[in-house]
């Protein structure tokens, strides 16, 4: 998950980096979060298989996208022979094969670009975080394999992935109120990327 997320999160910050005139910019003191605040972040993904947590948070960093390819889901059922923008983040249109993921974080765009933001400025601390969510869930024994994803626990790394290498589920959970996926309803499977 780190080495596709750093991937992304890195054509973020060079793209950020070209985009900004270079005379005129002062650097910014970047407020960092800190390690509960991160977890909290992170909570809403956090038990998302490794393989859509790899491109949600880099698409993430990409808000406008985000907005633009939830826009085009909406127009293709209506329009099917619509296409996507070229012009946005890999990662964001990996996300149009994972459209629930995709429209919770159009759903809600401040803790959309939150998670960007922690992304871009805290990369350790999100993928700690992350881990550091999953880790507390496993040891508690809410955090298991079963017919839909495989768990595994190596070397203090809580890996979640397809129990099916065709079909990925994504839970769907309250965060809120439950340390661990507590299903709210069975979205379906989403097609792989």
């Amino acid at each position: 998950v780190l080495a596709l997320a750093s991937a992304g999160v890195a054509r973020a910050q060079d793209e950020a980096a070209e985009a900004a005139p270079e005379a005129e910019v002062a650097p910014e003191e970047v407020a960092l979060l800190a390690p509960e605040e991160v977890e909290a972040l992170v909570a809403p993904v956090a038990f998302y298989p490794d393989e859509v947590l790899a491109v949600t948070l880099p698409a993430a960093t990409y808000p406008l996208d985000i907005v633009e390819a939830s826009r085009f889901l909406e127009k293709q059922q209506t329009t099917p022979d619509a296409q996507p923008s070229p012009d946005w983040d890999p990662s964001v249109l990996a996300l149009l094969n994972y459209p629930v993921v995709l429209n919770m974080m159009n759903e809600d765009l401040d803790w959309t670009s939150s998670l960007g933001e922690a992304v871009v400025n805290q990369q350790a601390d999100v993928i700690d975080a992350i881990q550091q969510v999953r880790r507390s869930a496993y040891t508690a024994g809410h955090l298991k394999s079963d017919d839909k994803t495989t768990v595994s626990f190596e070397n203090d790394v809580v890996t979640i992935a397809p129990a099916d290498p065709k079909v990925v589920y994504v839970p769907v959970y309250e965060t809120a109120s439950a340390p661990a996926p507590v299903p709210m309803a069975d979205p379906g499977p989403e097609p792989m990327t």
